[in-house]
């Protein structure tokens, strides 16, 4: 039996999940990364390993937005993170639900750009794919529909 998380392990969402914060903080619906201002996809890239919860995404998105353009190569800390997360005023439980709402909506809209987005990491999906018959436990803060998408797809 395996045990994995999903996030970073099995797939590659960091383009989506930027993406799709950054649609929840504008109320735009952008389905690349290039519609994205200057230097946002950058910052939110190199310091994404520092987020945890979904709902952390949007106070970080906005955030990135903010300071991209001011230097996108800046490095957070952890507590300089929890500062930023914690100035916000929406409820954890509210920005989650919105994050995964704005996510089912863009795959709704636009399935194709929304798994083009995603990718599988490498060497285990294939490892993976020609073991079908090991046992596989996924455990992941992502929401079971879009996992169960993505395991679908890949």
């Amino acid at each position: 039996m395996f045990l994995f998380d999903f996030d970073g392990v099995i797939v590659d969402s960091l383009r989506e999940a930027a993406l799709n914060a950054y649609g929840c903080v504008t109320d735009q619906h952008c389905y690349d990364l290039t519609e994205t201002p200057s230097g946002y996809w950058e910052l939110f890239r190199r310091n994404r390993f520092l987020l945890q919860p979904a709902g952390d995404f949007l106070p970080f998105a906005s955030w990135c937005i903010e300071n991209g353009s001011k230097d996108p190569t800046r490095q957070l800390s952890y507590q300089e993170l929890r500062q930023i997360v914690e100035q916000t005023t929406v409820p954890y439980k509210e920005r989650t639900a919105r994050f995964f709402a704005n996510r089912t909506k863009f795959f709704e809209h636009n399935p194709e750009r929304w798994f083009a987005l995603n990718s599988t990491m490498e060497p285990i999906c294939t490892y993976l794919r020609e073991h079908p018959e090991i046992p596989l436990i996924l455990l992941t803060n992502k929401n079971k529909v879009a996992v169960g998408q993505l395991c679908s797809h890949f």
